[in-house]
């Protein structure tokens, strides 16, 4: 993950990679793919990942996690809300980083405008023309409160869409970051600071879709994602080597990462107030800081 981070950004150590790679130790606990040899055989090429959601976070740590594993950056539909959540500003603050070069993680979308959708697949479309990128929706369009919530449907424009630009469909399944009863919320990270399992099913190619109708395309893909779910499926524990810190996750998942850079020290020093023995901080530093600080979800 940080060596294709590494080459997307053009920076060999920074802060960013390393709260992330702390979230994703944190919060992580496999990935699964149904078929290796299928997904490696289409290692840099665009896909289309269509996923059912439980939590906030796993939209982050999948951009991560599967960009560097199919070495094509993904970007990600989400609605234009999120540009004011924690989501947006860690976006913003990573683009601000000095002489930072990464692709754009983020699709925003207006949902009380639908029409603002097709604006978002144009865009997307602009971008392939310039590089590989693929392409992940969360179809059932927000947060799931149980774990026995399924797929219901997959919107017959991402599929037309997929089959124009030639994208193989992944059916995608995060598991274990909701319980059986209903939660009060949705949710920002799994239930209980828990993890999830990322389960990537086997590719289907445009030419397997184009040989349904257009009914029997979606119920075949929606059924692909259901059948990525276990019988039954349980809040998966927390890592037994974090600390249950229900503040600012944020900051506590980047300083108990496996590898910190000396950025990150410096940030968390900054953030923890403690001025002896560290450089004096830029103002991106300072920034990054008052952020993890102040970011409690």
């Amino acid at each position: 993950m940080r060596k294709v981070w590494t080459n997307l950004s053009g920076i060999d150590e920074w802060p960013v990679v390393d709260l992330h790679a702390g979230l994703i130790e944190r919060f992580v606990r496999r990935v699964e793919l149904d078929n290796p040899t299928a997904f490696a055989a289409l290692r840099g090429r665009p896909v289309m990942y269509l996923a059912n959601h439980q939590v906030a976070m796993e939209s982050v740590l999948f951009n991560v996690l599967l960009s560097a594993l199919s070495e094509v950056p993904v970007k990600i539909v989400a609605k234009k809300e999120h540009r004011q959540s924690w989501i947006g500003q860690l976006i913003d603050i990573a683009g601000r980083y000095p002489n930072a070069r990464q692709p754009v993680p983020i699709l925003y979308f207006d949902r009380s405008e639908p029409s603002s959708f097709f604006g978002v697949l144009e865009n997307f479309r602009s971008a392939l023309k310039d590089a590989a990128f693929s392409l992940m929706v969360h179809v059932d369009g927000t947060r799931a409160t149980s774990s026995r919530a399924r797929t219901l449907q997959v919107s017959a424009i991402l599929l037309d869409f997929a089959l124009e630009m030639n994208l193989p469909v992944v059916p995608v399944r995060f598991i274990g970051g909701l319980p059986e009863d209903p939660v009060s919320t949705r949710l920002e990270y799994p239930f209980r600071y828990g993890q999830q399992d990322i389960r990537v099913g086997s590719p289907i190619s445009p030419d397997a879709l184009r040989e349904f109708s257009l009914a029997e395309r979606s119920k075949f893909v929606v059924n692909a994602i259901n059948a990525l779910a276990p019988k039954d499926e349980v809040p998966l524990p927390a890592h037994p080597g974090w600390p249950n810190c229900e503040g600012a996750v944020l900051l506590e998942s980047m300083r108990f990462a496996s590898h910190l850079c000396e950025e990150s020290r410096n940030v968390l020093a900054r953030a923890d107030n403690d001025r002896v023995g560290t450089p004096a901080p830029g103002p991106w530093i300072t920034e990054f800081a008052a952020f993890l600080r102040s970011t409690h979800i």
